[in-house]
């Protein structure tokens, strides 16, 4: 008898290793965000295309499903938003098992932006949408380990990451959001009150591997400090780890200056973070910055020409007060 359940239990691993071995594994894919935001590319590791979706898709499709999906009408102020008021993808993110493109588009109105949060299966081109609009302008986008959550930041026309939120993809609904009213309220229950208020900043997010935690970055009440924090998924338990002396960044990107919904004359830099292939920071430029590249392109940056859109470029400096304060420029053959 003993034999025979030895038999049957070696069977059984065998055939689990099979199973294990046999089954498809997951190919990896990597979204791209187009340029001038219009349109985004899902590829494969050989560079095949499997998806490229532009902003007339989604604007087909949420013609046709606009009324059934969202719970109110949408607007900003008294202006009603339809969906040919969105007129560019803000971020993408992948999924962490490869199936799914979380993407966000922001209409801009009375000095507001107004963005919708949406998913597309890659399996059968499904699109699902929040039912209700955030107000603001996606910033960083990060999903959970588990695939339930997707964070992201909102820049706002008081400040860059002037807000935190939270959705539960699975079943379409928000958890929280998270403002400066919070992060300065711990701040102060943790003795750091150099300041009254502070637009916080969100930014360089991460989950914790269980996706029960999220953690990110703020900036502090204390000068040249920046705070790191946690709160679980639902909103509750918030948490200031530590706060950590202020360093110097570099960040990789292209050039935007003057596009529609953005301030004018302004430097704006399109890059990417690990999770997040579509963030846009505001620059600050000022006239004192070290300038590396031809004389057009450094007299262009201070006379915010407009023909070095898209220019790629490497800069150096701090994040303080919701903006990218440029020390270093470097133009990138």
């Amino acid at each position: 008898m003993k034999k025979a359940v030895i038999v049957l239990i070696v069977i059984t691993i065998l055939f689990l290793l099979v199973i294990f071995i046999l089954r498809p594994g997951v190919e990896e894919k990597s979204v791209v965000l187009s340029e001038d935001r219009q349109s985004f590319q899902v590829l494969k590791e050989d560079g095949q295309v499997v998806l490229n979706y532009s902003i007339n898709d989604w604007r087909d499709w949420a013609t046709e499903n606009w009324e059934i999906i969202l719970s109110e009408p949408l607007a900003i102020g008294d202006e009603e938003i339809t969906p040919d008021n969105f007129y560019s993808f803000n971020s993408v993110a992948m999924a962490p098992d490869f199936s799914r493109i979380a993407f966000s588009l922001s209409a801009y109105a009375m000095l507001t932006d107004l963005s919708l949060i949406n998913v597309i299966d890659l399996a059968d081109g499904q699109v699902r949408m929040m039912p209700a609009g955030t107000f603001g302008q996606v910033g960083e986008m990060i999903w959970s380990p588990t695939g339930r959550h997707l964070a992201y930041s909102l820049h706002t026309a008081r400040a860059m990451g002037d807000r935190l939120s939270v959705d539960n993809i699975a079943n379409l609904t928000k958890e929280f959001v998270l403002t400066d009213q919070e992060i300065v309220l711990g701040l102060r229950i943790a003795g750091a009150s150099d300041g009254e208020e502070l637009n916080p900043n969100f930014r360089d997010l991460v989950w914790s591997e269980d996706g029960q935690r999220l953690y990110f970055l703020t900036d502090s009440l204390i000068q040249n400090k920046t705070a790191k924090w946690s709160i679980k998924f639902d909103g509750t338990d918030l948490v200031l780890e530590e706060q950590i002396e202020r360093s110097t960044e570099e960040i990789t990107g292209n050039l935007i200056i003057n596009n529609p919904g953005l301030e004018e004359d302004v430097w704006y830099l399109s890059h990417e973070a690990p999770g997040s292939p579509g963030l846009l920071t505001k620059l600050e430029v000022g006239d004192t910055i070290s300038c590396s590249g031809p004389d057009y392109f450094c007299q262009g940056m201070a006379d915010r020409n407009h023909d070095l859109s898209g220019a790629r470029v490497e800069v150096t400096g701090i994040e303080q007060d919701n903006l990218f304060l440029v020390q270093q420029i470097k133009l990138i053959d």
